[in-house]
């Protein structure tokens, strides 16, 4: 039998996932997490090797949880800049874009980018003096 032949997609139909970055100040670990949330890459520049295992670790954690809540802050404000296209949204009435931003943000638990970005440098403000 043949082998069977990939047909390729076309570029246009599929989008790239949005990916929110963050790093550390030095700039040794790197994350990037998609609008879900999820990690969807790290990387680590050669200074690490001067790093413990445990700090290393303790590193990626805490930049990998910044790069999720930058991730999600991502989502937001998508969802929030798309919600004229939601007809149960635009049927609320007056104040529906408060009304959602509400929503996601005690309900869903998204925080808005300006709330990741105050988290991020109340992070660094204590991490890296």
């Amino acid at each position: 039998m043949p082998p069977r032949r990939r047909v390729p997609r076309k570029a246009s139909t599929r989008m790239a996932p949005r990916c929110s970055r963050s790093s550390t100040p030095p700039g040794t670990v790197s994350v990037w997490a998609l609008m879900d949330g999820r990690i969807h890459r790290v990387t680590l520049s050669a200074k690490v090797t001067s790093m413990s295992e445990a700090e290393l670790a303790e590193e990626v954690l805490v930049i990998a949880a910044l790069a999720r809540q930058n991730g999600l802050a991502a989502q937001h404000s998508y969802m929030l800049g798309s919600y004229s296209e939601w007809e149960p949204v635009a049927e609320m009435g007056t104040d529906e874009r408060e009304v959602l931003r509400d929503f996601m943000e005690n309900t869903m638990g998204l925080m808005s980018e300006e709330q990741a970005t105050a988290k991020q440098a109340e992070v660094f403000s204590t991490r890296y003096r």
